[in-house]
């Protein structure tokens, strides 16, 4: 690669010479941090073997059984995954008229800004729908495809890794990655898929999904301090990514609709955002200019999304309909079963009988 990088910069060829170069670069790091891991034998992530539960009074309460473990984590998920029906738009004749979904039509007329809200609608709720209209005038007449190509379920699970855990139903990468190489049956898939987007209607299996709680801070097991990732059907969660994590931004951001100030792309490393931090800072002291900084961590912020929100977000940049309900009705419905150092949960909370609202964290649409 050094060689590449050479003949590429003295014959002049700087698009070449850039992508060695950024090669090059993603190496070195990759070497540094696995020097680090060796050297401070890091462990992998492990599953909670005891919680903690502040009660009023200012005490903590130790639960360090299987049993007592999981009724700690069902009753903290209930209520954390429930916070979103305190939302305005969940609430009285809003949520009426728009249903869980946003599948009516008077989401169709927010949508076209001809809708005239009840009136005892919340102010800033309202603030919101304008904006929704107004992202889905701006983007026009462009949609974003849901069809599923065999390049497109290829190109996917030949790179991803095989021991990526997923899947409740046993599923797991390793079987979509396997069938990757066989055109016939990535076709199949791949029309499968199309058929369950346009359709809208998931398998059952979809609606299941695995609760891993994991530390935020190493050490402390407090309940409602615990990280809660929802391990996803593997192939529900390749389309989430394709059709929101891909093609809806790819689509947003070519109407100007994604800023360009971030630093998460290819090419870019933390110390980029980090140096042009410093920049700023030193510009405003030098020009002794006022500056204000904000970095602000929306708390759960994952769990707290009101699905009728979500579903006229995706449907204002022009996510069609029916793939918005092909993620939100399993999300709405899902069985959230719990995997803690004893194993995995054999009940589960939710469900059907139980709809949740929330995007959970380890949806790949969830992040955009």
């Amino acid at each position: 690669l050094h060689e590449k990088l050479t003949d590429a910069m003295v014959n002049e060829r700087a698009d070449e010479a850039k992508r060695v170069e950024q090669i090059l670069k993603g190496e070195a790091q990759r070497k540094q941090w696995q020097g680090i891991k060796r050297a401070t034998n890091q462990q992998g992530v492990m599953n909670v073997t005891r919680v903690e539960v502040a009660q009023e009074d200012g005490t903590v309460v130790e639960h360090s059984t299987k049993e007592s473990i999981e009724e700690a984590l069902k009753s903290e998920l209930r209520t954390r995954f429930g916070r979103a029906t305190s939302a305005p738009i969940c609430q009285g004749v809003l949520f009426d008229l728009l249903g869980v979904y946003a599948d009516t039509d008077a989401a169709v007329e927010i949508l076209e800004g001809t809708f005239a809200p009840p009136p005892d609608t919340d102010p800033r709720t309202i603030l919101v729908l304008e904006e929704i209209a107004a992202i889905w005038t701006k983007i026009g007449e462009g949609e974003v495809s849901i069809v599923v190509s065999q390049d497109d379920y290829q190109y996917y699970w030949k790179k991803v890794k095989e021991r990526t855990s997923s899947s409740i139903s046993g599923l797991h990468f390793g079987h979509y990655k396997s069938i990757a190489h066989d055109d016939d049956l990535s076709r199949l898939l791949a029309k499968k898929f199309s058929l369950i987007i346009k359709t809208g209607s998931g398998p059952e299996r979809w609606a299941r999904g695995l609760s891993v709680m994991l530390e935020k801070i190493a050490g402390v097991a407090l309940v409602n301090k615990l990280r809660a990732i929802l391990l996803l059907e593997a192939d529900f969660n390749f389309c989430n990514k394709l059709i929101f994590g891909k093609r809806m931004l790819d689509l947003a951001r070519s109407q100007g609709l994604v800023p360009e100030e971030i630093y998460s792309g290819k090419g870019r490393t933390a110390e980029d955002a980090i140096l042009q931090q410093v920049l700023m800072y030193d510009i405003a002291r030098i020009t002794k200019k006022p500056l204000l900084v904000a970095q602000v961590d929306a708390a759960q912020c994952y769990d707290r999304v009101a699905l009728p929100i979500a579903s006229l977000t995706l449907q204002a940049f022009k996510v069609p309909q029916c793939a918005a309900l092909s993620m939100l009705r399993p999300l709405h419905n899902m069985e959230f079963f719990l995997r803690t150092g004893f194993g995995q949960s054999s009940s589960y909370f939710g469900g059907k009988e139980d709809g949740k609202h929330g995007l959970a964290q380890g949806n790949g649409a969830a992040p955009p």
